[in-house]
């Protein structure tokens, strides 16, 4: 999630000042799209002239008896809408680590009346698109129990209000928005709540970790300010599918869904169409 709008000196704190929200794990701060205040996990520290290397991020696909074979309706597809035949689908796993908030995201299509796990790649590079990732750091929360600030991440079936990247050129068929130094979607209480906004002062905004992601339809989020059914005050802001930053050790969010690699999220963002009514699904 990104910080609430605080002052346009704010970007002037030291890295790593302890600032905004911040829980330790293991030694390990935990991380999410934070705004204003900055990105507090120690990928900070890679420099950001650092080339980026894919081996680095340490995703590896997933069981490969879980790839490609259609099934015709997965329990977890029951409740979709009948016009959805994309879904990125999100459950724990212990392939990597045996905490909470380890998770592994899968990239699914239907097709031909059934649903399989796309691959991504040519000839002796191809793999299922089954990518390690990172939820909360409470683990998911059931969508009634979820709240501001409880370091869990939404379960349920959600759509996608829109992508995002820091590119200049719109790289995606979706609906898309460019990331700006400005860009912010406020925790703060009130008008702005779950509204993306651009903050004048705002440094922070196109942070790696925010180069590729895509937000999700959680608590009615807001591209525009005061337009659109209310947030829920409390219910949480910001909820994004992001990536990581080069090198990062793998930690925990605040409620987000971290994607391990850029490359991977770069992926995904292209592999979407609007006409697929693709659709979240978490934990299910």
């Amino acid at each position: 999630m990104d910080s609430r709008p605080t002052t346009a000196h704010a970007h002037r704190r030291p890295r790593g000042a302890r600032v905004g929200r911040i829980a330790l794990v293991t030694g390990a701060a935990v991380v999410c799209a934070l705004g204003i205040t900055g990105a507090l996990d120690p990928s900070t520290q890679v420099a950001e002239s650092a080339e980026i290397q894919t081996a680095n991020f340490g995703v590896q696909p997933g069981p490969l008896k879980a790839s490609v074979k259609g099934v015709s309706q997965p329990a977890w597809a029951k409740g979709l809408p009948e016009s959805t035949t994309q879904v990125l689908r999100t459950i724990r796993t212990d392939k990597w680590c045996a905490q909470i908030w380890c998770t592994r995201t899968e990239a699914w299509e239907k097709a031909d009346g059934s649903w399989h796990i796309v691959t991504r790649g040519s000839g002796k590079n191809t793999r299922p698109m089954i990518v390690r990732s990172q939820v909360g750091q409470s683990g998911f929360a059931s969508a009634a129990s979820r709240h501001q600030g409880d370091m869990r991440t939404p379960s349920g079936v959600y759509g996608i209000i829109t992508t995002f990247s820091t590119t200049k050129e719109r790289p995606t068929e979706m609906p898309w928005r460019r990331r700006l130094p400005t860009s912010v979607v406020s925790d703060a209480g009130g008008q702005s709540y779950n509204t993306w906004v651009e903050v004048k002062g705002n440094r922070s905004g196109d942070r790696r970790m925010m180069s590729w992601g895509l937000w999700i339809d959680w608590n009615n989020p807001r591209l525009t300010l005061g337009r659109g059914e209310r947030p829920v005050p409390g219910k949480g802001s910001g909820i994004f599918m992001h990536t990581s930053n080069p090198g990062a050790p793998f930690v925990p969010t605040a409620g987000c869904l971290q994607i391990g690699s850029p490359a991977d999220m770069a992926w995904i963002v292209r592999w979407l169409k609007p006409d697929t009514n693709p659709r979240i699904v978490n934990n299910k």
